[in-house]
């Protein structure tokens, strides 16, 4: 009976220190992209260690696995203020390396159709499928026109080797999140406004990253059967967490400009559009 009162006692205790960890000072996390200088944006994500220097299998060699995916091997980033699609990344095993797609070249068409009006997440998915068509990308890079056709075939990544942490993890993170560093060649192309906020966000979620491998580690120390409700519990609150904050950041946003004499219609407007901008980076 002592036994068990002693090991509820530690389930308790522990499940207090993640909610804590979890509710730690998140509005200070959350970026505020409408008023951070580029250099504050970009401190911010130096400061912060980034997943390809995690990568190395000296570093950490039971952390993460090599697996094969269909596709290209390019992965694309779209400018949200002035539409333009770039390459950000090219696998070194892929089709596209081979034909020598260069990182930071504009995509300006694919089979034939402008991008533009295609999401990022879409236009990955068009250059990563798994069948045995080719697909024609048109790029320019530094004021040079070129057309690669490049066959579906198989790519090495480097992911995770921790289902369990990627399984919790992903219901926080937003899907196609990148927290990798931005090459150069890709962050000097992009528009001032796009740096800020793709530099802020991505300091934004390596700490909550960072808040969660805490409070992972934290329920794998729990028994067994209790580990899932840990798990669940750390996911909820830290999710509470950020949607609070996003909601209380809108908010600022709007009275700073209702301040600046705005008016209230359009502050409203605002608002919902930064709103359903919010749920995007999210989902």
């Amino acid at each position: 009976m002592v036994k068990k009162v002693f090991i509820m006692g530690v389930i308790i205790t522990g499940l207090i220190g993640i909610k804590v960890l979890a509710e730690q000072d998140l509005s200070a996390d959350i970026p505020d992209t409408t008023v951070q200088e580029p250099a504050q944006a970009a401190q911010m994500a130096e400061s912060l260690p980034h997943d390809e220097d995690n990568e190395s299998s000296e570093a950490a060699p039971d952390t993460f696995l090599e697996q094969e995916v269909p596709g290209t091997g390019i992965m694309v980033i779209k400018d949200t203020y002035n539409k333009k699609v770039f390459v950000l990344e090219v696998a070194t095993d892929s089709t596209a390396a081979a034909a020598g797609v260069p990182v930071g070249a504009e995509v300006l068409k694919i089979n034939n159709e402008r991008v533009r009006s295609l999401s990022a997440e879409d236009i990955n998915s068009l250059l990563n499928q798994n069948n045995d068509s080719d697909v024609v990308i048109l790029t320019k890079n530094n004021k040079e026109k070129a057309s690669y056709n490049l066959k579906y075939g198989k790519y090495t990544v480097v992911q995770e080797n921790d289902n369990r942490f990627l399984l919790y993890w992903n219901q926080i993170a937003p899907k196609n999140l990148y927290l990798k560093k931005i090459p150069d060649a890709v962050l000097i192309k992009l528009s001032t406004d796009y740096q800020d906020d793709i530099l802020a966000k991505q300091a934004f979620w390596k700490k909550q990253k960072s808040h969660f491998q805490m409070g992972y580690d934290t329920c794998m120390t729990y028994p067994e059967q209790e580990q899932n409700t840990c798990l669940l519990n750390l996911v909820n609150t830290i999710n509470s967490n950020i949607n609070r904050n996003r909601q209380l950041n809108i908010k600022s946003g709007g009275v700073a400009r209702q301040k600046d004499g705005i008016p209230i219609y359009n502050v409203n407007q605002i608002m919902l559009q930064n709103t359903f901008q919010n749920l995007g980076d999210r989902y």
